[in-house]
């Protein structure tokens, strides 16, 4: 749709073209980066029977730049994307990779045991299985003929 206000044609794609530059420049998107870091990692968390399952997508991410820590429901992951080493007097064109320190933190709806958590990072990916406390983990009653 195209508006004729007289003077000028009022275009709302190129509006939408100068509000997504104005994002990409605030974000860092695009040519130079800069801005926020943007190095957050993907999640995923799913809910089985007895434990939480987090996956996170962390290629370039050292395993042993990597932080875990849980307390009560809520787990935490923090790491470090290593900035790409640039040549001297080289200018990026484009650079959407994600750099430096990240940390998300996710509350689950239940608690969790900390000594049964288990990591491993595979293929850039970060798999946390996150076991319910044996009390939050549903009982089963023997029943008795009387």
């Amino acid at each position: 749709m195209v508006w004729n206000t007289g003077m000028t044609r009022w275009n709302p794609w190129a509006e939408l073209e100068r509000m997504h530059q104005a994002m990409d420049r605030l974000y860092g998107a695009g040519r130079g980066g800069g801005g926020v870091s943007g190095a957050m990692p993907p999640v995923n968390v799913r809910l089985e029977d007895e434990a939480a399952v987090l996956t996170a997508e962390i290629p370039g991410v050292q395993a042993e730049s990597l932080d875990i820590t849980v307390e009560d429901r809520v787990v935490t992951v923090k790491g470090r994307r290593p900035e790409e080493p640039r040549a001297e007097g080289a200018e990026w064109l484009r650079r959407e990779r994600p750099q430096g320190d990240f940390s998300r933190s996710f509350a689950l709806p239940f608690r969790v045991d900390p000594d049964e958590v288990s990591a491993e990072v595979r293929n850039g990916v970060l798999s946390l299985r996150l076991p319910k406390a044996k009390e939050e983990r549903p009982r089963r009653i023997a029943v008795n003929a009387g």
